[in-house]
C-alpha cells in the first residue's frame, strides 16, 4: 500500500514538473514571438523611412518609430515581466557560480541604495516643504521674510486653510473644486470615447488614406498646445460659448496623442483573433465592445489619467474663456489669483497679522492652495495604481 502511495506521489510530481515545463515553454514562445514581432515592425518602419518620398515624410516616420516602438518595447517588458525576471535571475546565478566577486556585488548594491535614497530625498523634500509651510502661522511666515525659515514649524496652524475656504464670499473654493471635477470627468469621458472609436477605426478599417491620416495625426502632435488656443478662442467666441461650462472642456475632447496610443494598441490585436471572431459571426460593434476594449485596458487607464491630469491642471484656456465669471473658476484659477496677490495689501487674499499689519507674501496661503490642487491627483494615482498595473500585466490574446 505504501509503495502504491509513493508511486502516486512520484507520478503527481512528474506531472507537475511536466506542466511547469509546458508553461515555461509557452511563456518562452510568447516572449520570442513578441520580440520577433517587434523586430518585424522595426524593419518595416526602417524600409518606409528609406523609401520616404520627402524629408518631411521621413521625419514623420522617424517620429512614429520613436513613439510606437518605444511603447511596444515597454509593453513587451511589462507583459513578459515575470519571464524576463526569471531569465535574469538564472543569468545572475550562473554568473555567481562561475566566480563573480560577492564583494563587488555588495558594493554595487550599496551604491545603488545610496543613489536611490538621495533621489528619494530630492523628490520627497519639496512635498514636505510645501506641507510644512502650509501649516505655519502668518507671524512665522512674516518673520521668515527677513530671516531664515526653519525646517520644522514653530507651531502648526490651519489658519491658511481657514482663509482659503472661508476668507472670501465672492469666490468659493468648494465650488471651484466641484467645477474642476466636473470639467475633468467630462473631459475624461468624452476624450476616451472619441479616442477609442477613432483609434479602432484607423487600426481596423484599413484604407488608402489611413497612413496619410496617421501622418496628419503625428503632425498635429508636433504643434504646441498654445498655438491652437487662438483658433479655439475664436470658435468659442463665434459660438457664444464664453463664460460657460461647455467652453471649459471642449478643447480636451480631441487628443491626437491619446488617439495614436489607441491606434497602436488596436494594431497589436492579432489577425487570428479577428478571424476567429469573424468565423463566430461576431459583428464589428460586438468585436469592438467584447474583444478589442478588454485587450486595450492598460491604454484606457493611461488615457484616463492623462486626460484627467491635463484638464485638471489647465489654467491658460479657462483664463481666456471664463474672464471675470468667478462662479466658473477652477482650482488653478484660484491658485493663480492667490499668486497675483503677492505684495498687494488691498488684495482680498491678504492676511492680517496680530500687530495689525498685512502679510505681504502669504506663502502659507499659496502652499495651502497648492495642497488642495494636488490632493485629488495624488488620491487618483494611489487609487488607480493597482488597477493600472493589473491591467498592464493581465494576460491578453486568444487561448489556443
Amino acid at each position: 500500500m505504501k509503495s502504491i502511495q509513493n508511486n502516486n506521489e512520484a507520478l503527481t510530481n512528474e506531472l507537475d514538473s511536466i506542466s511547469t515545463a509546458n508553461k515555461l515553454a509557452k511563456r518562452k514562445n510568447d516572449y520570442e514571438a513578441a520580440t520577433t514581432d517587434f523586430e518585424e515592425r522595426k524593419r518595416i518602419l526602417e524600409e518606409k523611412k528609406k523609401n520616404a518620398s520627402s524629408w518631411f515624410v521621413r521625419h514623420l516616420i522617424i517620429f512614429q518609430m520613436l513613439i510606437g516602438l518605444s511603447w511596444r518595447r515597454k509593453y513587451i517588458q511589462i507583459r513578459h515581466y515575470s519571464y524576463i525576471k526569471m531569465i535574469n535571475r538564472k543569468k545572475e546565478f550562473t554568473a555567481s557560480m562561475t566566480g563573480n566577486n560577492l564583494k563587488s556585488k555588495l558594493g554595487m548594491m550599496a551604491v545603488r541604495t545610496i543613489f536611490l535614497a538621495i533621489m528619494a530625498i530630492i523628490v520627497i523634500f519639496p512635498f514636505y516643504w510645501m506641507i510644512s509651510i502650509a501649516f505655519r502661522t502668518p507671524t512665522e511666515i512674516n518673520e521668515a521674510a527677513t530671516g531664515q525659515m526653519s525646517l520644522w514649524p514653530q507651531s502648526w496652524s490651519t489658519e491658511a486653510f481657514d482663509i482659503l475656504f472661508k476668507g472670501r464670499t465672492d469666490l468659493n473654493i468648494t465650488t471651484a473644486i466641484f467645477i474642476s471635477f466636473g470639467v475633468s470627468i467630462t473631459s475624461v469621458i468624452t476624450q476616451t470615447s472619441v479616442s477609442l472609436l477613432g483609434g479602432y477605426g484607423v487600426a481596423h478599417f484599413k484604407t488608402r488614406s489611413s497612413e496619410f491620416f496617421v501622418m496628419i495625426l503625428l503632425a498635429t502632435m508636433m504643434l504646441p498646445g498654445e498655438a491652437l488656443l487662438v483658433g479655439q478662442y475664436l470658435i468659442a467666441t463665434k459660438l457664444d460659448m464664453k463664460e460657460t461650462f461647455l467652453a471649459l472642456f471642449i478643447p480636451f475632447i480631441g487628443n491626437a496623442f491619446s488617439l495614436f496610443l489607441f491606434k497602436n494598441a488596436f494594431d497589436g490585436i492579432t489577425d487570428s483573433i479577428k478571424q476567429a471572431a469573424k468565423i463566430d459571426g461576431v459583428s464589428n460593434w460586438k468585436f469592438f465592445w467584447k474583444v478589442a476594449i478588454p485587450l486595450v485596458k492598460p491604454i484606457i487607464f493611461t488615457s484616463v489619467l492623462m486626460s484627467f491630469i491635463t484638464s485638471w491642471n489647465s489654467i491658460l484656456w479657462p483664463q481666456m474663456v471664463i474672464m471675470e465669471n468667478k462662479k466658473l473658476y477652477t482650482i488653478p484659477l484660484i491658485l493663480w489669483d492667490i499668486m497675483n496677490a503677492t505684495g498687494d495689501p488691498q488684495s482680498a487674499w491678504s492676511i492680517t497679522l496680530p500687530d495689525g499689519g498685512k502679510l505681504m507674501d502669504p506663502q502659507n496661503l499659496k502652499m495651502a492652495a497648492s495642497l488642495v490642487a494636488i490632493a485629488p491627483m495624488f488620491i487618483l494615482f494611489v487609487v488607480s495604481k493597482k488597477y493600472l498595473i493589473r491591467g498592464i500585466t493581465k494576460q491578453s490574446g486568444a487561448k489556443g
